[in-house]
């Protein structure tokens, strides 16, 4: 991706050195201009690309079964239990907990489905741009954490 962005900035400077040189009515700044409307489609697409690659190196990174990558699960799960809204403990099981825990019971396919959401907006959606899948990841991100506080493991 970045020998092909490397290549469209110099064929931009090449192109628009040749055509002021050979005395030619068109100015550099049109034939710019032209070369930008031309390309700009593919700048954008390579760089979204770019973007959800690296979205994808993280989430990678923190699925992983590496040791550093349960460390931060661990550490995830620790913040969330310490935030997670406690019971009243009357002993009884509260709205609140069986809904929680019915978010658990079904975590793996609720995570699941944000993820597939969140690829579909990223495969649907024209015109892709690093901004959109930045907005996505973070949306995606956002309710990832909510579905983390707002579950009750058995264990909690």
């Amino acid at each position: 991706m970045a020998v092909l962005l490397a290549v469209i900035g110099i064929g931009r400077a090449v192109g628009i050195g040749v055509l002021a040189s050979n005395g030619s009515l068109i100015t550099p700044a049109a034939a710019g201009s032209v070369f930008d409307q031309v390309t700009q489609p593919l700048t954008q697409r390579v760089l979204a690309l770019g973007v959800l690659a690296l979205v994808f190196a993280i989430v990678a990174r923190f699925v992983a079964t590496s040791r550093s990558a349960h460390a931060a699960r661990r550490a995830g799960d620790r913040v969330a239990s310490a935030v997670r809204p406690r019971g009243a403990g009357t002993g009884e099981e509260t709205t609140f907990a069986r809904f929680g825990s019915g978010i658990d019971r079904w975590h793996r396919w609720i995570l699941v489905v944000v993820a597939l959401a969140a690829a579909a907006v990223v495969l649907l959606v024209q015109p892709l741009t690093a901004w959109l899948v930045l907005r996505t990841a973070l949306a995606a991100l956002i309710l990832v954490i909510a579905i983390e506080l707002l579950r009750r493991p058995a264990r909690d």
